[in-house]
């Protein structure tokens, strides 16, 4: 723990390799998304939020010896980073983790016909793998109930982006 950290102050070239090992997926702390090579926090994660707070002080660390390391993460997250209120957040923030995800729930929102509760069979719910299983998880109270229709199509689109980019 203490040993590693000073070690890394002492000599920042080391932090290539912690690098690789603290966003490596089979952790557990990262998803990667495979057809963006990006990752992004695991909803599905036993770790403590203070390793994070340690990735973000390892990552503060490399920018202050100026050490150049690849953090495979979407413009998304340094756009939390910077602002307090991320209400202009977009589809095209969801896009650069996920494009086939996005690109779905764009089909969605441009389908103009009204039988979209019999087109596209969605509940106001998100699956996620855990573990090998698969989960549903409401995107709102109630939601694995209410179905998406033309007139709360946008809401659910908003709720999914919201979910996965900010709650999950």
């Amino acid at each position: 723990g203490m040993r590693k950290l000073k070690m890394l102050v002492e000599s920042p070239r080391s932090l290539h390799v912690t690098d690789q090992e603290i966003l490596n997926p089979d952790y557990g702390m990262f998803k990667e998304y495979d057809e963006s090579n990006m990752i992004w926090f695991n909803p599905n994660s036993f770790e403590d939020n203070s390793y994070y707070f340690l990735i973000g002080i390892l990552y503060g660390l490399a920018i202050y010896n100026f050490t150049i390391i690849n953090v495979p993460f979407p413009l998304i997250l340094y756009k939390k980073l910077l602002k307090d209120n991320l209400s202009d957040y977009s589809l095209s923030d969801l896009a650069e983790l996920s494009p086939t995800t996005a690109k779905s729930l764009q089909e969605l929102l441009d389908y103009k016909e009204n039988d979209v509760e019999d087109v596209f069979c969605l509940t106001f719910t998100i699956s996620q793998s855990s573990f090998g299983e698969v989960v549903e998880v409401p995107l709102k109270s109630g939601g694995e109930d209410i179905p998406v229709t033309s007139a709360n199509k946008n809401e659910y689109v908003k709720l999914y982006v919201e979910y996965v980019l900010f709650k999950s």
